[in-house]
């Protein structure tokens, strides 16, 4: 870890692991990476590590171990850390889930917005995407919103509101292309695409969060779209994420990848050809 500012290197061996980061082998600044598998999914782990996964035998008494009787189960707790963004006529909000779930898993959850407008996405929903959208509000009116989690059980209060932000009819521009955007291959047909937020101004319209990245793989056109927490956590400009497209046959290949807004997909940024094994 550099600290932000490159001055700070902890000696630190990562060595035959199976990650999605798929850096290639290298021993620089205190820090050695050496014979690490890229996977797609922890299907592509050998069995015998994930079979020695989780706590040794020693003390896996202690996931049977109850500090409270749980007689009923409960309605969740409500989310937290509410946080929204305007559009045109619309709003995405986003929020952490529940820590407590009440003893039944969180299936659903609903938005409100200070107007009254609603919008619900199943927990599955809300893990794919990280976000919820909005629609039907006046633009000009500055509003905030708050978050209930639904189980089988019940559903929770309302979450503390969000800041108040005003949906606006200004013009929104694409975002620009993503930063330094690589491609690591690894085995089986894989490779970990990285790449920065564009951390750059929108000028000439009103900023508007990206929600996705759009990949597509040449030659042949296919296309992924990456969402999730790390896409929409992804707004500083200071990190890298990555996420791995798996599938491809022996070849070369160049990944074009673009960011995407409520204006929709912006200009790209292509990855060096690289060689998939």
């Amino acid at each position: 870890y550099d600290g932000q500012h490159g001055e700070d290197f902890d000696p630190l061996t990562i060595e035959d692991n199976y990650w999605q980061q798929g850096d290639a082998d290298s021993s620089k600044n205190n820090v050695t990476e050496l014979h690490n598998h890229l996977i797609a999914s922890l299907t592509e782990v050998p069995r015998t590590i994930l079979d020695q996964a989780g706590l040794e035998p020693a003390f896996k008494s202690q996931l049977e171990t109850r500090y409270a009787e749980l007689i009923h189960a409960t309605a969740p707790e409500a989310p937290s850390r509410v946080a929204a963004a305007p559009g045109n006529g619309f709003a995405y909000v986003t929020f952490s889930p529940p820590v407590a779930d009440g003893g039944r898993p969180v299936l659903s959850y609903t938005v409100t917005a200070s107007t009254g407008a609603k919008a619900t996405a199943s927990a599955a929903e809300f893990s794919r995407l990280a976000y919820l959208r909005v629609p039907s509000l006046a633009n000009g009116q500055p509003v905030t919103f708050t978050i209930t989690a639904t189980s089988a059980v019940g559903t929770s209060v309302p979450s503390l509101p969000s800041y108040a932000i005003t949906p606006s009819g200004r013009k929104i521009l694409p975002p620009p292309p993503p930063a330094h955007v690589s491609a690591h291959p690894g085995e089986r047909g894989n490779v970990s695409i990285h790449f920065q937020d564009p951390a750059v101004e929108h000028k000439g319209g009103d900023p508007s969060p990206i929600t996705a990245y759009e990949v597509t793989v040449e030659p042949g056109g296919r296309m992924v779209t990456f969402t999730g927490r790390n896409i929409v956590a992804l707004q500083d400009g200071k990190h890298t994420t990555f996420k791995v497209i798996s599938g491809l046959k022996p070849g070369t290949y160049t990944f074009k990848v673009a960011a995407v807004n409520a204006a929709g997909a912006g200009d790209v940024a292509a990855t060096p050809p690289v060689v998939i094994p």
